[in-house]
């Protein structure tokens, strides 16, 4: 699967794009990646459809945006924005798991850009009944939402992922779904060595900052000094000599 990418209001997408025709964009759910998406593309592409199918936000580290949040009404946004970063004007949205609660916000936000909506899996919200047994089904939204969530999801390469994936998927085996368990991983593990990246960021700028400190202080200590001429040698702020 061939990576493309764009961006639109600050956002960046990174996706696949093949086929031509009529557009629709593929909205992967959790955990999964676009590459779950591949017979599909390749079924609609042969049907004379354009697809686009993309990494859901903090999927992929360079769709991380720092301080934008992932509630239902921003990740609706994101498949808006998505559609702005390719220059569409309107696409058919299929949304599987986590992207159907995307295609639903999606039709809600603009209702123009929307051809249509295929959802895989998740009804609308509306026509869940509230019960044990659905709460039950869904406690893994708890789990991960708990303080513990980040380290339990890590934790032993990613060991309750694939739990997850037993449980929604029991008769599921074979190299296509290891496959898929290993395109997750990858896209976990991305996004991870991200985050360890932006916060060692700051802290390596600021440690920058404060030997350059120490040098220009040196430095202006040692040349700000009469010279034979009764004048001041001109400051050089910041700038080390060479050893």
């Amino acid at each position: 699967m061939s990576g493309s990418s764009a961006e639109s209001h600050g956002q960046h997408f990174v996706f696949a794009d093949s086929g031509e025709g009529p557009l629709v964009v593929l909205l992967h759910g959790f955990p999964d990646t676009p590459f779950g998406w591949e017979a599909t593309s390749a079924s609609l592409n042969a049907a004379g459809y354009r697809t686009v199918a993309a990494y859901l936000r903090g999927y992929h580290p360079d769709t991380i945006v720092p301080e934008r949040r992932y509630r239902t009404q921003e990740i609706g946004e994101d498949a808006v924005r998505l559609l702005d970063a390719l220059g569409a004007d309107r696409a058919v949205l299929v949304g599987h798991d986590w992207g159907a609660a995307i295609a639903y916000r999606a039709a809600v936000i603009a209702p123009e850009r929307v051809r249509g909506i295929c959802a895989v899996a998740i009804p609308h919200p509306r026509l869940l009944g509230r019960s044990l047994g659905l709460l039950w089904r869904g406690r893994h939204f708890i789990t991960l939402s708990l303080p513990s969530g980040p380290w339990l999801a890590r934790r032993r390469d990613f060991a309750y992922i694939d739990t997850l994936m037993r449980r929604w998927a029991p008769n599921w085996s074979g190299p296509e779904r290891e496959s898929a368990l290993a395109a997750v991983k990858r896209a976990f593990r991305g996004r991870a060595r991200a985050r360890r990246r932006a916060r060692l960021l700051p802290r390596c700028l600021a440690g920058r900052a404060e030997r350059d400190g120490h040098a220009s202080r040196a430095d202006r200590r040692r040349h700000d000094r009469p010279d034979r001429a009764g004048g001041l040698h001109a400051l050089t702020r910041g700038v080390r000599r060479p050893l």
